[in-house]
């Protein structure tokens, strides 16, 4: 119950605002002695009612579902982190998973999910082994949607012969940020990885990790990274480049509905541009410079929709492909790795869903430990 009335406040809460507005401008008109005051009112009521329709319209007129998420995933999984800004909110938990296509019982997946050590749990990792396999992305590296013995990490291992400890960083709406964040925090100073004999890391681009890099609804508290004279900056949260009324909990609320809204997606969303790409291509060159200097191999798989791309998505990786390469970042396009891979459907992806299927990143995972 409680996990439904917060679902609705957060995803309608503009609306219910808009609505409530429109009430009171109403109840006020119907009060006022003064015509002109009526006029006003009932005007302003006019313009907040647009609003309230186009903001639910969507919805209610079926032209935009949502799936229906069920299990312990919707129960206390996420929790606020000191230098990720959330993650697992236990080191170790099992959680369970269910999709369900909007309005009916189709069930689009139904899956579990190990957490150890605060990261997902890959079932073939070699413990002790001199040899490391760290793996670093969002939702797509982690494997949402798909059971343990699914995940790009575990194919990995399995094309090595369970030869490595596997690290799977990966976690649901993580970006660059928080994979370099993890590599300050954890890896550059973790002894067994220094004394390992073998270490490839692996990190998975997708497109929206460049705006997740710039600060997302969703992770307010996340590490920033601002570019500062053509150079990189760690400039503390998110949450700490805003005014102080919203950078508490009330505030971030506020915000969450803000950027959840469909008057914000539709009108105020900022756009990513060439310093988003900068600062993303950056971030990626300094995972590169610590893993290296390190003497662990560092490669980056970039992917992209597989259906129709928009022409600055197409702008933005491309432009990016280009600054890595002359920083000399090891890094292969996921349409070299799957040849067939664009307009291919769900042949590669969740069906109704979108994230990576079990194919997807078996060949992925088969590619990357052929290099």
């Amino acid at each position: 119950m409680q996990d439904g009335i917060k679902h609705i406040m957060l995803d309608y809460g503009l609306a219910v605002f808009i609505l409530s507005v429109a009430i009171i401008l109403v109840i006020a008109g119907v009060r006022s002695n003064r015509n002109i005051t009526k006029q006003i009112c009932y005007n302003l009521t006019a313009v907040f009612v647009a609003f309230f329709i186009y903001e639910v319209w969507p919805v209610a007129s079926h032209t935009e579902e949502e799936n229906h998420m069920e299990g312990s995933y919707t129960q206390d999984y996420f929790e606020d982190n000191e230098v990720l800004g959330y993650g697992p909110s236990k080191d170790s938990m099992t959680v369970t998973s269910r999709k369900l296509l909007n309005g009916s019982n189709t069930v689009v997946y139904d899956v579990v999910y190990t957490i150890r050590q605060g990261l997902r749990y890959t079932p073939n990792t070699k413990a002790s082994s001199k040899k490391h396999a760290l793996f670093f992305g969002g939702s797509f590296m982690f494997g949402e949607g798909l059971n343990d013995n699914e995940t790009m990490p575990y194919y990995y291992n399995e094309f090595k012969n369970c030869q490595f400890e596997v690290r799977n960083y990966g976690f649901h709406g993580y970006g660059p940020h928080q994979a370099l964040a993890t590599i300050e925090s954890k890896v550059v100073n973790d002894e067994e990885l220094l004394d390992s004999d073998t270490v490839n890391a692996f990190y998975f681009f997708i497109p929206t990790h460049i705006a997740r890099a710039k600060g997302s609804s969703w992770d307010q508290a996340g590490p920033r990274y601002e570019v500062v004279d053509g150079k990189l900056r760690h400039e503390g949260s998110f949450k700490e480049n805003r005014i102080w009324l919203l950078r508490n909990k009330l505030g971030e609320k506020i915000l969450t509905i803000w950027n959840r809204s469909k008057i914000y997606n539709s009108f105020f969303q900022q756009k990513i541009d060439d310093t988003d790409i900068l600062r993303t291509a950056l971030i990626i060159e300094k995972m590169n410079v610590l893993l290296t200097e390190r003497n662990m191999n560092f490669t980056v798989v970039l992917s992209k929709s597989n259906g129709v791309e928009s022409e600055l998505e197409k702008y933005s990786r491309d432009r990016l492909i280009h600054l890595l390469n002359e920083k000399g970042v090891t890094n292969y396009k996921i349409e070299e790795i799957i040849d067939d891979y664009e307009n291919s459907g769900d042949k590669y992806a969740i069906k109704n869903e979108g994230h990576p299927n079990s194919l997807h990143n078996k060949l992925v995972a088969n590619f990357l430990a052929r290099q």
